[in-house]
């Protein structure tokens, strides 16, 4: 016989049952308003049913936007978030101990990256890896050798995008005002190009002001 299956928790075949009493057990189960414990259906399917979200680093102003952006998609599904940080004082101690207790069935890492900070990013990346616990990253904001999953911005059609919005209101001498040491940064200075090229508009470097994080 098969085992026993309530609201998506299948029990190994401990012991055998007829249809008849299955299909009995699964309307009592319906009529009563059962619900599984999170903690028993962890034990039966060996997953958490949670993502971890990895707040890396730097200050994520749109931590709260991607928070809720990610749980409209995944508590539907009947999963769980969870958060931490990770950063050069607090280390990556808390990560590791949310993996290795199998507390996380992905994880999802937003924030961004500095060189000075890249290997603590491979850290948290290796961590992942040596659980095979899959990690993606949420913006363009980490190196590809380090990340190589990203659900990221088109950054390059924004900046071209925003550029050529001026460009249309008859500006001429416009200056950008980037981040340096981020794709997502040089991304935008691609797009804020290619608009002004789009017009015959000539690219001063001198108008491009790329900055750190203040």
């Amino acid at each position: 016989s098969r085992g026993i299956e309530i609201h998506g928790i299948t029990s190994p075949n401990i012991i055998t049952i007829s249809e008849q009493t299955r299909v009995k057990i699964r309307d009592a189960a319906k009529t009563l308003g059962f619900r599984p414990s999170a903690a028993a259906k962890s034990l039966a399917t060996g997953r958490s049913n949670a993502v971890l979200v990895v707040a890396f680093d730097l200050l994520d102003e749109d931590l709260i936007a991607r928070l809720k952006g990610a749980e409209s998609y995944f508590v539907p599904r009947g999963y769980s978030l969870h958060l931490c940080t990770v950063d050069a004082i607090t280390g990556v101690a808390g990560y590791r101990e949310i993996l290795q207790s199998g507390r996380a069935d992905g994880v999802l890492l937003t924030g961004a990256a500095t060189p000075s900070a890249y290997s603590l990013l491979r850290s948290v990346r290796d961590e992942a890896d040596s659980l095979n616990i899959p990690i993606v990253a949420l913006a363009n904001a980490f190196p590809r050798d380090c990340i190589e999953t990203v659900a990221h911005i088109d950054d390059v059609s924004g900046g071209q995008q925003a550029t050529a919005h001026l460009i249309e209101h008859g500006h001429r001498r416009i200056v950008l005002l980037g981040m340096a040491d981020q794709p997502w940064g040089e991304d935008r200075v691609t797009g804020y190009r290619r608009a002004l090229e789009q017009v015959g508009i000539a690219v001063d470097p001198t108008m491009i002001v790329l900055g750190e994080r203040t």
